[in-house]
């Protein structure tokens, strides 16, 4: 029992990923006594196995990470006075999306070290892919039920995915959301629900690449669903976004992938022409309308940015706030948690632990790009699925802090943990010229 739950402790994470507040009050959700619950379990794997070997690249993105957290914290308690009025609790919050990464990358580790002989980091992301676009698909029906029933007839049983039953006296960012035509399912936020959706695609494009065939009718009417899903949604980072990596990665795949694609790229303005004509008298359907609109527009950037990178804005843009942070301490920042909503990766950092942190953050990013190249040209089909993640978090981290965002964020440092393990054995294997090294194409 104790070794079926660490071989299969991402699985049930993502599944977590997906799970209800639990009501306490806390913020404590499903997803953090799984994370936390399997910490505690895989320190005998760790401390009682003689091999302790991991990945260079995780490690070396370790280090990055916890370079950032203790800057970062280091940061806090210096800008922790009086006058700042510092809200512990919020601090303790975004503290503990700081520190999950660190635990996440522990309990993967543990994992893949017991998954090694059995298909290693390619069928670990398989099986990730597998449930996690399972659990979008069905997000997506439940955003579907949204659009279908008015007056928010679900809000009652969506609060508590949305937010801790202690805040549900507070209106909900996804509550408001709903009542401008988008609709995100248990996300409380459209841009995660898009980043979500983008994700699974980007893991469901490596499936195809490493099965070689036509996927299943199920499996087609699942991407259809995410797709739908993804409308809905109307996030920018899945309608603009999600089309251009899923097909920088199949044009740059295979001829089969190259194929599939050819395929799907002919099917997409079916599936998108068809969705515009039944929700084109739905809130929904202005609301992309309106999307396209702006292409027109004089100030493209501003429109699709809803204004958070104006300056001198009504609403505090993010230029305003990085001045802001600037101009109290570049070097340091002004602490974990110093901001109560961001909305953007970079501005996080930068607040969290001033320029040291986030020229840490660019160069953790910069690694993973250099990796993500030389393995995809090594023929390695996991660096190709790196490269996109690593796009996706680029771009995505403009709208939101990506690697500490509630529900995504766990499962994207899940899938760079195995994408990692996947391009170290790789590497392993060219290095002392075994069999099999180079990956047919």
């Amino acid at each position: 029992m104790y070794d079926w739950l660490i071989r299969n402790s991402a699985i049930l994470i993502v599944v977590g990923c997906f799970g209800p507040y639990l009501g306490t009050g806390s913020g404590l959700q499903a997803a953090h006594v799984l994370i936390y619950g399997f910490f505690l379990m895989t320190l005998p794997v760790y401390f009682l196995e003689k091999k302790k070997q991991a990945s260079t690249f995780i490690l070396h993105i370790c280090v990055f990470w916890m370079l950032i957290v203790l800057w970062s914290a280091i940061s806090t308690y210096a800008n922790y006075y009086p006058q700042y009025d510092p809200n512990i609790r919020h601090i303790v919050s975004r503290g503990e999306k700081f520190l999950e990464p660190l635990v996440l990358m522990f309990v993967m580790s543990a994992c893949m070290k017991r998954r090694l002989k059995s298909g290693g980091s390619s069928a670990m992301i398989m099986e990730i892919c597998k449930v996690a676009l399972f659990l979008a698909a069905l997000n997506s029906a439940v955003a579907i039920v949204q659009l279908a029933l008015p007056g928010g007839a679900l809000k009652p049983m969506l609060s508590h995915f949305w937010q801790d039953s202690g805040k549900l006296e507070r209106s909900s960012v996804a509550s408001a959301a709903g009542a401008l035509g988008r609709f995100t399912g248990i996300f409380n936020q459209p841009i995660e629900a898009g980043d979500m959706y983008s994700l699974v695609l980007m893991l469901w494009c490596y499936t195809l690449a490493k099965a070689r065939r036509w996927p299943s009718v199920m499996q087609l009417a699942a991407v259809g669903l995410v797709v739908i899903g993804g409308l809905l949604s109307v996030s920018k980072v899945f309608l603009i976004g999600a089309p251009i990596l899923a097909g920088i990665y199949m044009l740059s795949s295979g001829k089969a992938m190259r194929r599939s694609a050819l395929i799907l790229f002919l099917l997409a303005p079916v599936i998108f022409l068809s969705a515009q004509y039944v929700l084109i008298d739905t809130a929904t359907g202005a609301r992309l309308t309106k999307l396209s609109s702006y292409l027109d527009s004089s100030d493209v950037l501003s429109r699709y940015t809803a204004g958070r990178f104006t300056t001198g804005g009504t609403r505090g843009g993010i230029i305003d706030d990085f001045g802001e942070v600037w101009s109290r301490s570049p070097w340091l920042g002004t602490g974990i948690g110093s901001y109560a909503i961001v909305d953007n990766a970079y501005l996080e950092i930068f607040a969290s632990g001033g320029c040291v942190a986030l020229v840490l953050y660019l160069a953790m990013f910069g690694y993973a790009l250099f990796r993500a190249i030389r393995s995809k040209f090594g023929g390695c089909e996991e660096g190709q699925l790196l490269l996109v993640v690593v796009l996706l978090l680029l771009g995505a981290g403009m709208g939101a802090p990506v690697l500490t965002l509630n529900r995504f964020s766990p499962i994207v440092w899940l899938v760079l943990t195995a994408l990692g393990t996947g391009i170290g054995v790789r590497s392993g294997k060219q290095a002392s010229g075994a069999p099999g090294a180079v990956a047919k194409r």
